[in-house]
């Protein structure tokens, strides 16, 4: 049973040093601010990062020729491969693992072309090729009308997606983009979609570029046949680094270049820097967990300190009730109790705290929009909270241990002889 007189008895010690129980009080209270903190702006990144992923599919990789490194039957040190349709067609009829395939080109437009001009408006944009596949692949925002199908590729229409600032550029506020006419090297394209851009990365250009079907890009700005490079995904259970050697060996053996040379075809797989970071998302949830722990458990040094002291201080009390028939287990529950209550009040008022901080990150990290690239709602779980009350109360459990052990230890009759 609990000695409310022990308990009381316990805080009138505490209230009779009270900058001493405010500092160590604090102390708990900042350790668990910290704790907060750092957990909510680890759950911050993750967010931000898992938003950024969802954009993209996850086995995605990009190829590209270079110029090789070493020559090999006759074909020259130097010399870059030249990537075709027919490349395209060769990749997703012999590489199993290729889930889905976008050759891409990007059309040159200088200003002797005239640019891309609306009425009384024009602009310089980046014009691409593309497939219907890109924004399944690198998803993006359709605001109004559609992306490209693939009756566009099939019938060389000449029908183009523009990004938000293409847009915003070449119409006034309020207009209708879709169905009307863009004039670019002086032919004019129907524009049958709007598109905004998802990512908040920095390079990301499609909010300010055009995107026309692949071959009827080949056939006006004259490039033949040509792939500038090859946007892929792999089957996932074959995954990305697999796939990618297979179409590397594949192209090299089309274009007569040395298997063994790594500098003929350039790539960037996307899903091994998508696990390099969140490898370093896991390092700074551990980091996390590490200083918080760590300053907590410093917090809780300075409530076993002060709770020794406080034992001292009532040595002859707590002797004088073990005398009158105290049970011992009393004035354990007595101790637990008092620490229990300083570590719970103090860790709970910097959970309380804590989520108030992040809930102000939240709204101006809201506020930023895409301006803050892989960071949104910083914030902790209904769960880390509840875990979180439970480390305080078994601080307090433990911050108790000594010090009840202590007074477990007192002699009553010694105890009596105390400042006797």
């Amino acid at each position: 049973m609990l000695d409310l007189d022990a308990i009381s008895g316990s805080f009138q010690a505490l209230q009779r040093r009270k900058l001493r129980t405010l500092a160590t009080v604090f102390g708990i209270f900042w350790g668990s601010l910290i704790f907060v903190l750092l957990l909510g702006a680890g759950n911050g990144f993750q967010n931000g990062f898992n938003r950024e992923v969802a954009r993209f599919a996850a086995n995605s990789f990009f190829l590209w020729a270079q110029p090789t490194s070493r020559p090999y039957e006759g074909t020259p040190k130097g010399k870059t491969p030249r990537l075709t349709g027919a490349d395209a067609a060769g990749l997703r009829a012999s590489i199993a693992g290729l889930e889905r395939l976008a050759p891409r080109i990007r059309c040159p437009l200088s200003d002797l072309d005239g640019g891309v001009v609306r009425g009384g408006k024009s602009g310089s944009f980046q014009i691409y090729g593309d497939v219907p596949d890109l924004n399944v692949m690198d998803k993006a925002e359709i605001t109004a009308g559609r992306f490209l199908i693939e009756s566009d590729l099939r019938e060389l229409r000449k029908v183009v997606v523009i990004g938000d600032n293409v847009r915003a550029a070449l119409f006034s506020a309020g207009e209708h983009p879709v169905g009307q006419t863009l004039l670019i090297k002086n032919t004019p394209y129907t524009v049958v979609g709007v598109e905004r851009s998802l990512r908040a990365m920095a390079g990301d250009d499609r909010n300010d570029s055009i995107h026309m079907p692949f071959p009827t890009a080949q056939q006006a700005f004259h490039m033949g046949d040509a792939v500038h490079w090859f946007a892929a995904v792999a089957r996932a259970e074959l995954g990305v680094a697999a796939v990618e050697k297979r179409a590397r060996a594949y192209l090299a053996r089309r274009h007569r270049v040395d298997p063994e040379d790594s500098a003929a075809f350039g790539s960037f797989d996307l899903a091994a820097h998508f696990h390099k970071f969140t490898a370093i998302l896991d390092g700074i949830r551990m980091l996390a967990w590490i200083v918080g722990l760590g300053t907590v458990l410093s917090g809780m040094v300075a409530i076993t300190n002060i709770m020794l002291m406080t034992v001292k201080e009532r040595t002859r009390e707590i002797g004088i009730r073990r005398a009158l028939g105290a049970n011992p287990a009393t004035v354990l529950v007595a101790i637990l109790v008092e620490a229990l209550i300083l570590t719970s009040v103090s860790g709970a008022a910097g959970l309380v705290a804590g989520t108030g901080f992040l809930s102000v990150a939240g709204d101006l990290v809201a506020r930023a929009g895409d301006k803050v690239a892989f960071f949104t709602a910083p914030q902790i779980s209904f769960a880390s909270a509840c875990q979180l009350l439970l480390l305080f109360a078994g601080v307090g459990v433990m911050a108790a241990l000594l010090p009840a052990g202590r007074a477990l230890a007192i002699r009553p009759t010694e105890a009596l002889k105390e400042n006797a």
